[in-house]
Formats: structure tokens, sequence, C-alpha cells
């Protein structure tokens, strides 16, 4: 039984010290390489000359069914080594199944043969059927064992799988959001481009290049909301400077020069309003409104429908023909301040969220306001004018309607005043508010 013991101990160092060899072999680099191998090598050898001595002594001393035991374990086990370091020796990323396995294979008939052999030694004596169960769990933990390894080693590859791909997806996000910066750059790029190339073909002496640029800073605007204010802003400097040469209403046929290029001139600014109008109805964000400021501008029209408006200022201004807001919805503060409206004033379907206030002004027609609302109130001081007409109309806190000429037309048809603060007419005529209703009734003073 110490026979067998130490033989087996001594089989198993052969084994520890060829697997030690074969690393160090692998592994080990240049002189260290040398000598560690030198020395391995020296154990190995000494460890099977013990293994060779101890399997004499053994061999000579055991029965038939002992001798083939031991033998079949011995090479099953020398087998299993051979495999094992034959896959050991492969870089990871090259690793195979075609050694591994034989190898557990091998293994496990060395563990069976080798268990049946040292049950053979044990007192009192175990009969056949228990060796064979014994060495059989023995080799059949070696084979669950490495159907353990086999499910962990499954489990990782799909776990790094798993890691890759989404390495490969934020890679690819990040990628994507790098082309869309790199795309929007260019795109911002281009377009300032394209705006300060417009904006300085606004300044050509020729009438078609200055329409054309106003045209292109309108598409730019259409295209490119942000672009929006910006665009309003320019049109509307433009509108503020003054005509070239002296105005001239109608062009006789002795027309000198200075004639023709008022009139083309004029040609030039009709388009910078229409322009301004398609700005404000079709502007793509709906939630932007567009600031204008008309300060000192000579205009033909001013017509304004269906869009958003912040801020508009009308202050020292002529406009030649009418004004015409429809259909929109006013944020900010409206002044018109020492304008000359020459032509009528339209005011319907609108909303004015803050106030409108028109002082010293000069109408040559009358303002009409229709079904429209003033949620801050209307403020028309010391201005002359034909009066003002309003039908279906609210007007919130304040009403104050100070023309300083005679005998002004004032109608309030179906209007209404809401939160009553104050409220002016002139004297020749007599207004009554309505206490529940806030409806408004005016009369002439007899």
């Amino acid at each position: 039984m110490a026979t067998g013991t130490a033989g087996i101990i001594s089989l198993i160092g052969m084994v520890a010290c060829t697997v030690f060899w074969a690393r160090e072999v692998r592994t080990t680099k240049g002189q260290r390489k040398s000598i560690r191998t030198i020395i391995g090598s020296m154990i190995t050898l000494g460890s099977y000359i013990v293994a060779v001595k101890f399997g004499i002594d053994i061999a000579t001393s055991l029965s038939a069914d002992q001798k083939a035991t031991s033998i079949a374990g011995c090479i099953c086990t020398a087998a299993s080594i051979t495999l094992w370091i034959m896959w050991s020796r492969r870089p990871e990323p090259n690793r195979n199944q075609e050694f591994l396995l034989p190898a557990v294979f091998l293994s496990a008939t060395a563990i069976l043969f080798l268990a049946m052999f040292w049950l053979t030694f044990s007192n009192p004596p175990l009969n056949r059927s228990e060796i064979l169960k014994t060495g059989g769990i023995a080799s059949g933990a070696v084979i669950a064992l490495y159907a353990l390894w086999l499910n962990d080693r499954r489990r990782r590859v799909e776990e790094s799988r798993q890691d890759t791909e989404e390495q490969r997806r934020v890679i690819d996000s990040k990628r994507h959001i790098l082309e869309s910066d790199r795309a929007e750059h260019d795109r911002e790029r281009v377009a300032n481009e394209y705006f300060a190339r417009s904006v300085e073909l606004m300044g050509h002496a020729a009438d078609q290049v200055r329409v054309g640029a106003f045209h292109a800073l309108t598409r730019l605007a259409l295209t490119q909301p942000e672009f929006g204010q910006t665009v309003a802003d320019v049109l509307c400097a433009y509108l503020r400077q003054p005509l070239p040469y002296t105005e001239i209403d109608h062009l006789k046929p002795t027309e000198d020069r200075h004639e023709r290029v008022t009139s083309r001139e004029r040609q030039v600014r009709r388009t910078a309003e229409q322009l301004i109008s398609d700005l404000v109805s079709t502007n793509p964000t709906k939630e932007l409104a567009l600031d204008l400021n008309l300060y000192g501008a000579e205009l033909q029209v001013l017509n304004i429908a269906n869009g958003k408006i912040g801020t508009l200022t009308l202050t020292k201004s002529v406009i030649r023909e009418s004004v015409t807001i429809r259909n929109s919805d006013i944020i900010g503060l409206v002044i018109m301040k020492d304008t000359e409206f020459r032509g009528p004033v339209y005011l319907q379907y609108c909303d004015f969220n803050n106030r409108l206030l028109i002082l010293e002004c000069n109408f040559t027609e009358g303002i009409q306001a229709h079904n429209s609302e003033f949620l801050s109130g209307l403020q028309i001081l010391r201005t002359t004018g034909r009066g003002f007409y309003a039908s279906e109309t609210k007007f919130h806190e304040t009403l104050a309607l100070d023309f300083i000429n005679e005998k002004p037309a004032i109608a309030l048809t179906d209007s209404y005043l809401i939160n009553s603060r104050s409220i002016f007419i002139p004297d020749e005529y007599s207004v009554t508010v309505d206490p529940n209703t806030g409806l408004l009734e005016v009369d002439n003073k007899p």
C-alpha cells in the first residue's frame, strides 16, 4: 500500500514537473529562459526516474488485474498530459477544441483507472462493482467539471460579445453625433457665407442685383429659421435709409437722371416691403415673433397678414399708401409716433397682447379696427385724422381717442371695454359703458 501511494505521488510530481517545464519553455525569454529551462528539464527528468523506479517496484508486487489497471492508467495519463500541453501551447485567441475534448476524456479515463488501481489496496478489500462505481464517480466528477468550465466559458464569450456590441453601438452613436455636428457646422458655415455675400450685394449699384440679394436673404431666413430675425433687421435697415434723390411722385416724359434713379429705387424698396410681409406670414417657426423696427422709413405700403410680430416701431416714418395688419398676433409693444399715414389703416382679426400707442401722428384717412382685441388697451394721443372706426372689437383697461383736429369721426359698433380703468373720446361725443357686459355706446353731443 505504501509503495502504491509513493508511486502515485511520484506520478503526480512527474505530471506537475512536466506542466511546469512546458510552461517555462513557452513563456520565458532570453538568458533567463535558458537557465530556467535547464533547471526545469533536470527536475522533470528526475521526477520521471523516480516515477519509473516506483513503477518497477510496484509492478513486481502486483497481480495481473492491478498491472493491467495501472498500465492503462499510466497510458491515459501520459496521453492526456500530451494533449493538455499541445492545447496550452497555442496562443489564447487561436485555441480551439480539437485537443481539449480528447484531453478531458483521457483525463477522466486515467482517473478512472488510477482510482480503481488505488482501491485495490483498500483494507478490507472491495469487490469489483464497488471499485468500478467509485472510479466512475471520480471520472464523472472530471466530466462535470469540464461541463461547468465549458458553460462558464460560453457565458464569458457571450458577455464579451455583448460588451463588444455595446461598444460598437457607442462608437457608432458617437460617430453619428460627430458626423451630425460636422454637417451642422458645414451648414452653418455655408449659411453664414451665403448671408454675408447677400448683404454685400445689397450695396450693389444695379437694381436687379439688390433685388436678388433681398430674395436670397428671405430664402435663407425661410430655410434657416435662426436667421429670421437677422434678415428682418437687415431688410428694415435698408428701408430706413433715405432715398438717394429728391422725392418725385409722378415722373414726366422730361424726367432727368435723378428722377429715374429715384423711381427705380422705389421699386427696389417695394420688393423689400413685400419680402418683409412674406417673411412674417411664412415664418417656419411660428413660436418666433419677429421684431420690425421701421424708424424713419419711407414705405409704399405695410401689409402684415397671418403672422406673429414681436414689437413694431413706426416712428418718424412715412407710409404713402395703406397699412394693413390682418389675422396676426402682436406680442410686444406697438409704437406709432410722429408718423405720416397717407392712406387708411386696417387692423383686422388681430390680438394686441401689449399696448398700442399712437402719438402725434397724422392720418389722411381713418383707422379701422374689426374683430380685434387690445389686451393692454389702445391709446391715440395728440393725433390728427378723420377718425376711428371699430366693430366687434374688445378693449381692455384703457381706451383713449385723443384727436386734436375738429370733428373726427368716432364709431364703436358692437365693441366692448373690459376691466375699464380709463376712457377718453373727443368732446363732441359722449360714451356709455354697460356695467355688466362692457358694451360701448357712442352718441353725438347735442
